[in-house]
């Protein structure tokens, strides 16, 4: 599978009514965001970084709107890693949203000058039923239909390593069969704790 033909299934795949797809034919910014993801993978894949660092599901104020895992439009906007320093044709909204943990991530890699491959076991935003703004924990059945992404995604980029970020990415990708290492989260806190995490298996 090429990396286009991956984005590609992510478009077409149909959300239940509690998460939104941001890569969607069918939503007007759709194109915009695709492009972002595609121009990330392509880019990882020049890197050739056999690791990858995995969170549970996008947040609404980060990869919702970017499309990159763990990035937010303010990383892009502000051009605060390396891959963003031209902006080659990166979409950001007009509203140009910002998150703290996207903010910490980046700058940790930054420091280690190590940019391994980024991803969601659930690739999709599961928001509360009352509010599409409000994250919410993704369901069994819904870690269970990113399991498919999240195995393809591995066998493309010939990983490795895989990394969980925070105890439930953890426990999420042993449910569904997959080793790997835990960090910190680096939200409420644990800042110091993810960085020297990130030492130990990356630098």
């Amino acid at each position: 599978m090429s990396v286009k033909n991956f984005v590609e299934k992510l478009a077409s795949y149909q959300t239940n009514n509690r998460s939104f797809n941001q890569y969607s034919y069918d939503y007007e910014l759709g194109g915009s965001i695709r492009r972002n993801l595609l121009i990330y993978l392509e880019e990882m894949r020049n890197i050739g970084y056999h690791t990858l660092l995995v969170g549970e599901a996008p947040g609404y104020h980060g990869c919702r709107w970017s499309g990159i895992p763990f990035t937010s439009e303010r990383i892009i906007e502000e051009r605060r890693a390396p891959l963003f320093i031209s902006k080659q044709g990166f979409y950001v909204s007009s509203h140009v949203h910002a998150e703290q943990t996207a903010s910490i991530i980046w700058e940790t890699l930054n420091e280690l000058n190590l940019y391994p491959l980024m991803w969601n076991a659930y690739p999709f935003h599961p928001y509360q039923s009352n509010d599409p703004t409000k994250n919410r924990k993704p369901t069994i059945e819904e870690l269970k239909s990113g399991q498919v992404f999240l195995e393809e995604l591995i066998e493309l980029f010939e990983i490795e390593t895989v990394i969980a970020i925070g105890r439930k990415a953890e426990d999420t990708l042993r449910t569904i069969g997959i080793n790997c290492h835990e960090v910190r989260h680096p939200s409420h806190g644990g800042k110091q704790q993810f960085i020297q995490g990130m030492r130990t298996y990356l630098g």
